[in-house]
């Protein structure tokens, strides 16, 4: 399991690596570079979706929630 208190984007790697680990097929929507809007597509072997936001929302600025 991947806990992490900040997202970095060492950490959104450690996810990835993480989800492939486990056997999951995962994608992500492109925004390495942003990691408070990086967000995770997975699904399992039974076809279930779903999204992972790995930034918790204190730590996405305010000029961003808003969009």
């Amino acid at each position: 399991m991947a806990t992490f208190g900040h997202i970095t984007r060492e950490r959104c790697a450690q996810l990835g690596h993480a989800l492939t680990a486990a056997g999951l097929a995962w994608e992500d929507n492109s925004n390495q570079g942003r990691p408070e809007l990086l967000t995770y597509t997975v699904t399992d072997p039974h076809g279930r979706r779903w999204t992972i936001d790995p930034a918790t929302s204190n730590q996405i600025a305010p000029s961003v929630a808003r969009r």
